[in-house]
């Protein structure tokens, strides 16, 4: 099912009572975004917007640049930003390409000018087992904070399971959930600090945040 503004400010309302909270929506954007689009989103009453660094080669994730970021800012959202380079299977999570992803993370984050001590979400784009949250993506995760540190704090994109792990192991500071309810611990998990839901289209998706989410301007 897809989302419209409709839907998700009723979501935004039942997620707000549920928690005892007012959260804010923002979406997530595969494309760089344009001051039209951005224009667009902020009339329609949403206040972030999420945006990718990845590597030179990613051929679905547009990496963030300067000049977009403060496009985002003038046009009067926060900016968020997730790293993400395949990291559909346990495969991607290997102590050499946390080297690899937190290092191109802190050049991706230089070039853009994000502030000091914000954090930098590591996407999970699928459903973890138990066995590769504690054997593959606890000791990535350790390593991309250290490198990241003290420059940047680790976030991360995923699971409930995969969400609350690492939030309990302390190698990430901030956690967004999968709009994907199906994945492991994910319907119960409400430790989040932004919430994916049901997307717009296939590069576009609605998010909730709660007050601290990493938000920054440029």
């Amino acid at each position: 099912m897809k989302s419209d503004d409709a839907t998700v400010e009723a979501e935004r309302k039942a997620l707000s009572a549920a928690l005892g909270v007012n959260l804010t929506k923002g979406f997530d954007s595969s494309p760089m975004l344009t001051t039209a689009r951005i224009a667009d989103f902020k009339t329609r009453g949403y206040t972030f917007a999420i945006r990718y660094y990845s590597l030179p080669q990613a051929k679905n994730k547009v990496t963030l640049t300067r000049a977009e970021a403060q496009n985002i800012s003038s046009g009067g959202l926060l900016c968020v930003t997730v790293y993400q380079f395949d990291a559909r299977t346990r495969g991607s999570f290997t102590l050499e390409n946390a080297s690899r992803d937190a290092d191109r993370a802190l050049v991706c984050a230089d070039a853009v000018g994000q502030p000091p001590g914000t954090p930098i979400y590591f996407g999970v784009d699928y459903d973890a087992e138990p066995a590769d949250v504690t054997e593959a993506l606890v000791p990535y995760f350790r390593k991309v904070s250290s490198i990241l540190s003290p420059a940047h704090t680790a976030g991360v994109y995923g699971s409930g399971l995969v969400c609350k792990t690492l939030l309990a192991d302390k190698s990430v500071t901030h956690s967004w959930l999968s709009q994907s309810t199906v994945f492991h611990g994910t319907s119960s998990f409400t430790g989040w600090n932004m919430r994916q839901l049901a997307d717009f289209d296939a590069s576009t998706d609605p998010d909730v945040a709660k007050a601290d989410f990493g938000g920054f301007i440029v």
